[in-house]
């Protein structure tokens, strides 16, 4: 950490990253702090445009890799340091910031300047404290049902829809789990296990959850939770319509770094609504909403926000720009920026230029999700109560390591361990 600090400092200690009260001729600076590094063309379109209507404000972006760009947000935080107007943050390391108040209380602009019916409200209970509103989000997603379109077209399979519970989505996983080659082993899967937020959905929706619904305490021991996990364990232990391994595959909460879907060889998964990453995907493919459960139809909602930091100079510049994006920005962008994650501008998301956005998958799927079906339960030390507590277990379950119920015990202590910390 000391020597994070004294790179943070250096960085941030030669020239004005966080801009100063007045650029070039008097213009206000905002410096925009992000880690989509391969939209960055983008993104300047569309703050060019910005600036055409805003000539009294300069916008410069700073794109960098998201494990710099979260190193530098923490550390510099941490110390004091300018990290820019205008920060990019993941729902799950927003936490610990909001719950140290690190940015400005966007609520009074919010409500001076913005129709909160032109957005999807729901995604700024996220970023509160209080009755403050820390960060706003600019992109929202979920884990719809994605789904290998050849693969059910080869066996005449209906494509999934509204209809669709767990019990369906498991009879259709069997019929399309194939020995291709009658080799005695299987080629190709009906389900792929993912330990990123689909999972979530899988539970919840089956009626468990990992935290009691006050988020104090975990509820990952609770028989309503065994009974769902026994579901997901099942799909590969008893049924056999996913590989072992393929949560592992999945990596961690963030995805992890490789892509079994695209290997063409599982018709199903529960992915992140990243879109727009699966543009050269070498087969046809859709997305669906998840099936529904004892509970509900429930996914996992996730948001891309930006804060602005207190130690910012052009707040009130920062903000124009945040609102100009949310009531003016031209729809051709929509899509591009955020990687066919859903705007969170109402006007975006229903625009043609998004929905008719490349790749060409059925996206009202993603706005009904995230309007009628998401939840969230994001809350500080996320990540260690996720990527170092359940996980873990999770993977010793489903290759039978552990029995369910050892697992999630388990699972149970060490999470409560961590949010007592």
């Amino acid at each position: 950490m000391l020597v994070l600090l004294i790179v943070a400092t250096s960085a941030c200690g030669d020239g004005d990253a966080g801009g100063g009260d007045a650029g070039d001729g008097g213009r206000r600076r905002v410096v925009i702090s992000h880690f989509w590094g391969d939209v960055q063309d983008v993104w300047q379109e569309a703050i060019d445009e910005f600036e055409k209507s805003h000539p009294d404000i300069d916008v410069e972006q700073q794109a960098m890799t998201f494990n710099v760009h979260y190193q530098k947000v923490q550390t510099a935080s941490a110390a004091g340091q300018d990290i820019g107007d205008l920060v990019l943050l993941e729902d799950w390391f927003a936490q610990e910031l909001i719950e140290r108040e690190q940015f400005v209380d966007l609520a009074p602009m919010v409500a001076r300047d913005l129709d909160t019916s032109a957005i999807f409200a729901a995604s700024l209970g996220t970023y509160r404290k209080g009755a403050s509103l820390q960060a706003f989000p600019v992109a929202l997603g979920s884990y719809p049902l994605f789904y290998n379109k050849d693969l059910f077209d080869a066996a005449g399979e209906r494509y999934p829809d509204s209809t669709w519970t767990y019990d369906t989505l498991l009879a259709v996983a069997r019929r399309l789990t194939l020995d291709t080659d009658n080799d005695g082993r299987t080629d190709q899967y009906g389900f792929l296990l993912d330990n990123s937020g689909g999972f979530d959905g899988v539970l919840y929706s089956l009626g468990g959850a990992v935290l009691s619904d006050d988020g104090t305490r975990s509820a990952f021991g609770e028989p309503r939770t065994i009974e769902a996990l026994k579901y997901w364990t099942g799909l590969v232990r008893t049924h056999k319509v996913a590989p072992p391994n393929a949560s592992v595959m999945g990596g961690s909460s963030s995805g992890g770094s490789t892509r079994p879907f695209e290997t063409g060889r599982f018709a199903m998964a529960m992915l992140q609504a990243a879109i727009s990453t699966y543009r050269n995907v070498p087969f046809k493919w859709d997305i669906a909403l998840p099936p529904s459960g004892p509970a509900g139809r429930r996914a996992l909602r996730y948001g891309a926000a930006f804060g602005i930091p207190k130690g910012s100079k052009n707040a009130e510049a920062a903000w124009e720009f945040l609102r100009w994006m949310v009531e003016e920005m031209p729809a051709k962008y929509a899509d591009r920026m955020f990687y066919g994650q859903v705007p969170n501008s109402r006007r975006l998301a229903n625009a043609p230029e998004y929905l008719n956005g490349t790749p060409s998958v059925n996206r009202r799927v993603l706005i009904d999700m995230i309007d009628r079906y998401s939840f969230s339960y994001w809350r500080s030390r996320w990540l260690q109560f996720r990527d170092q507590g359940f996980l873990p277990q999770l993977d010793l379950m489903v290759i039978g390591e552990k029995s369910v119920e050892q697992a999630a015990a388990d699972a149970d202590k060490r999470i409560n361990e961590v949010l007592a910390q």
